[in-house]
């Protein structure tokens, strides 16, 4: 894991911090500056996928390692193609919901409450910092990479967006199956650039 500051003063696009959840091969804890420091509340994003399996069990540990009792876990679902009518939201809420129970029950809590919650929203990130602000958390941890179903949270990207909008820290977890060796990140840069490679 990587653990850095950065600066919501900087350009995003030049952003370090950015460029290391981009790239880098492990984790990345990103602390924004003047972010107190503290851990009373945890926020884990999730899409029902492996990757943001794997970043519910990293919040999970925290929360442990914390001494904290409980981690929300929040699903952002939005469907376009969906014409709303009377009563269809309830559905849809209740849909959800159950889905979110299914994924959960892959879980050892060990002992913590993990508390669900489920939000109809086509902003992902604007949802997110809601309920943050609305629970106080202290830190937010989700996947670098997810599904790419409409009704889910695209991870890969509303990472990217979260943490640069964000005033807590936030963790972006890298999927256990996705580290890949020096050697692999190295020939990858090389090839894709079209340069030339020499062993000596």
């Amino acid at each position: 894991m990587i653990l850095v500051g950065h600066s919501a003063s900087h350009n995003p696009r030049r952003s370090l911090a950015r460029s290391l959840v981009r790239k880098a091969l492990c984790s990345v804890w990103l602390f924004p500056n003047k972010a107190p420091v503290k851990l009373r509340c945890i926020v884990a994003p999730i899409d029902l996928s492996d990757h943001s399996a794997d970043s519910l069990k990293e919040a999970i540990y925290i929360a442990i390692l914390a001494g904290l009792r409980e981690v929300t876990t929040l699903h952002v679902y939005f469907d376009p193609t969906t014409v709303t009518y009377n009563g269809r939201e309830t559905q849809m809420l209740r849909k959800d919901e159950h889905e979110v129970a299914s994924f959960l029950q892959r879980f050892d809590p060990h002992g913590l409450r993990i508390v669900p919650r489920s939000i109809e929203e086509s902003n992902v990130a604007h949802a997110i910092h809601r309920v943050c602000t609305e629970q106080g958390a202290d830190l937010i941890v989700m996947g670098t990479r997810g599904r790419s179903a409409a009704a889910s949270i695209l991870l890969g990207s509303q990472t990217e967006r979260t943490l640069m909008k964000s005033k807590i820290p936030v963790l972006a977890v890298r999927h256990f199956g996705a580290r890949r060796g020096l050697l692999d990140v190295l020939l990858h840069n090389r090839l894709r650039h079209g340069e030339d490679i020499h062993f000596d």
